[in-house]
């Protein structure tokens, strides 16, 4: 994420990212709800899988 910085970008990490609950990041709902947030916000010009 560094050299997107780096590049000029500005990054926003989803909340779910960096947690972990049982193996997984969060749970199955609470990342797909965070996905479809970041699929149909306007404002985003990309979404990168971690």
């Amino acid at each position: 994420m560094e050299h997107l910085r780096g590049q000029g970008f500005e990054v926003i990490e989803g909340e779910c990212l960096r947690k972990e609950w049982t193996g997984a990041s969060v749970p199955s709902d609470r990342r797909a709800r965070e996905l479809a947030r970041f699929l149909t916000d306007p404002r985003a010009a990309a979404v990168s899988p971690p």
